[in-house]
């Protein structure tokens, strides 16, 4: 009952703007698949959206792919250390290494799923954001943590496309492996993985 009354409420709030909102999550980017990266932005932009909310679209082989400085690298981690957060507790904490350090690489690679071990493995960076499942103040669950940690994750991949980056983000990892393997202690959750590079 409760998703069919926020279904309809988001119907209401599409039909002021003369677009349709599907009642499931799956169906609101079936048009997105069907355009290229080249029309996406375009298409962003005759809707009055900024073009720069689109660096999702923008794809990389990784092939040739230098390193990033680590002066981009820490802009990076910096956009996103200033996203909102509930009651400032910024609960995300990133894991990330370099080709440099092919062993912490290989690890965080050995965490995805083989598809997509298949390209992510040859990014110069991989990565896997986390979030810290209680507020620090006062030990309570922080039902917002995930929430915050797209945020943070956004701002990175608006500052990554601001220094010409790609940054593909990917739910396809087993959350399992990452503990074990990163030593990531309870209380924190692991909630996607991700690539950069040019």
């Amino acid at each position: 009952a409760n998703r069919g009354n926020l279904s309809q409420g988001m119907g209401i709030v599409a039909r002021a703007i003369g677009q349709r909102v599907h009642p499931h999550a799956a169906c609101s980017a079936c048009l997105l698949w069907k355009l290229t990266n080249d029309q996406i932005p375009r298409l962003a932009e005759e809707r009055g959206c900024s073009p720069r909310l689109c660096p999702w679209c923008r794809t990389s082989s990784w092939t040739s792919c230098p390193n990033l400085s680590p002066e981009d690298l820490g802009s990076l981690f910096e956009a996103a250390r200033w996203a909102p957060s509930c009651f400032n507790a910024q609960p995300w904490r990133f894991v990330i290494a370099t080709h440099e350090d092919a062993e912490a690489h290989q690890r965080l690679a050995d965490c995805l799923v083989p598809a997509n071990q298949v390209w992510a493995a040859k990014a110069p960076v991989l990565g896997l954001s986390i979030a810290q499942s209680n507020f620090e103040f006062n030990g309570k669950p922080n039902a917002h943590a995930r929430h915050d940690v797209g945020l943070a994750m956004g701002q990175l991949a608006l500052q990554a496309e601001a220094l010409g980056l790609v940054v593909h983000q990917m739910g396809g990892f087993v959350a399992e492996a990452a503990i074990e393997s990163l030593g990531i202690p309870e209380g924190y959750e692991p909630v996607a993985a991700f690539a950069i590079g040019y």
